[in-house]
């Protein structure tokens, strides 16, 4: 943070909230004020692929200073019910790696997808999952 205050989030951080919503998915930013649009998805791949793209563009062609981050939170329902899986995800498309926060296992897939149906969460289905994916920021996000 700036300023110590939650009204000004630390530049180096985008925030971006993707919940399961009817039969898509719903992308929401936190504290990025006018840089970002909320939008809707057809799957969490493309809602994951369009807001990281917005992230990329936001940084353009000058580089992030170091230790620039991008968190993606996903939830499987509308308003977040923690007893699924709560997946703590590293790595990037086609070679993810996650970790099960509720036991402790360990996932490995190529898209989120196939690490919430490797945990027994159906994505394509509202339900009570999560994931946190802390990425840096380099000159392309994917």
């Amino acid at each position: 943070m700036v300023d110590g205050s939650a009204a000004s989030p630390d530049p180096e951080l985008v925030t971006v909230t993707i919940l399961r919503h009817r039969r898509g998915w719903r992308v929401m930013w936190i504290g990025a004020g006018k840089n970002f649009r909320d939008f809707r998805a057809a799957t969490l791949t493309a809602a994951v692929t369009d807001a990281s793209a917005m992230v990329a563009q936001f940084y353009g062609a000058s580089a992030p200073r170091a230790g620039a981050e991008f968190l993606v939170l996903i939830f499987g329902r509308p308003v977040p019910v923690f007893d699924g899986p709560q997946l703590l995800v590293t790595g990037e498309p086609g070679q993810f790696t996650a970790t099960d926060t509720r036991d402790d296992s360990a996932f490995a897939g190529a898209t989120l997808e196939d690490l919430l149906a490797a945990a027994g969460a159906n994505p394509a289905q509202a339900g009570d999952y999560a994931i946190n994916w802390l990425r840096p920021v380099s000159e392309r996000l994917t």
